[in-house]
């Protein structure tokens, strides 16, 4: 939709952008949307809840990480803060090798995808 206006008012880079993160938000698990609501909300409480049990059964989500070290930022609990925002550096960077692996290779299946 938003990109939609973007496009009628001849702003086709915000377009661009807009669509991006339009597609970036579909493929995040509903449980890690749900919570940015929540967040976005500030509702910190039941984000968290819903994120500490996303990953406690789905593992390690660098969405789900960066979001809880955010909360965790909010908090003033920086300690776990960094850690939670570092740990979602490295499972970012080690999807993207997934990601990279498989275009050379298709049918790879990456750890975090079983």
């Amino acid at each position: 939709m938003l990109e939609r206006l973007y496009r009628m008012r001849g702003e086709k880079q915000n377009a661009a952008v807009a669509a991006e993160r339009l597609s970036t938000i579909k493929e995040l698990p509903p449980q890690v949307v749900q919570a940015g609501s929540l967040f976005s909300d500030g509702d910190l409480s039941a984000s968290e809840d819903i994120l500490r049990v996303y990953l406690l059964n789905a593992g390690k989500n660098p969405e789900a990480l960066r979001l809880l070290g955010r909360i965790q930022h909010q908090r003033g609990v920086l300690e776990e803060a960094e850690l939670l925002l570092e740990a979602s550096e490295r499972s970012s960077r080690h999807r993207e090798s997934w990601k990279a692996a498989r275009t050379k290779a298709p049918g790879v299946i990456a750890p975090h995808e079983r």
